[in-house]
């Protein structure tokens, strides 16, 4: 595990990259990081970090003026993943209702059909099927993903 510190002015040019640093420990980035001049580390405005509370106390020492942000990977991937997390347990409990219907249906010597929405999907394979839109900005859909994303908003 490495721990990288860049400069976001550079613009992937020279004097971006600012350290690489062996490991994620805050005493370690520490170490690093304050070889750089107080000067110059009082300067920096803010600092991008993940989420992990060592990095954020050894930021926080190293660059005691600079307000520190989470940055936005961090953020969406969390966010994407409780949404996730959210599409799963709708999906679950859309199958057990499904399964609990189908038996009392069978019980009862009735016939169930699912129901389909306009793409031909039963709820159970909307759910399954949507995974990626997720993932993906709109512009990027297939025209099926567009119908599920517009099926599931509905």
């Amino acid at each position: 595990m490495y721990t990288f510190v860049t400069n976001p002015n550079g613009k992937a040019k020279s004097g971006t990259l600012v350290a690489i640093i062996k490991g994620t420990k805050a005493s370690d980035i520490k170490e690093v990081l304050d070889k750089i001049p107080l000067v110059r580390r009082k300067s920096v405005k803010a600092v991008a970090s993940d989420m992990a509370p060592n990095m954020q106390a050894a930021l926080r020492e190293s660059f005691p003026e600079a307000i520190i942000v989470i940055d936005k990977f961090h953020v969406i991937r969390l966010i994407l993943e409780a949404l996730q997390t959210e599409r799963i347990k709708y999906r679950w409990r859309v199958i057990e209702n499904e399964n609990k219907r189908l038996k009392l249906c069978k019980e009862e010597n009735y016939s169930y059909k699912l129901h389909q929405y306009s793409n031909g999907d039963t709820e159970r394979q909307l759910l399954a099927r949507s995974t990626y839109i997720l993932y993906k900005s709109p512009d990027k859909w297939t025209e099926s993903q567009e119908l599920r994303a517009s099926i599931l908003t509905e």
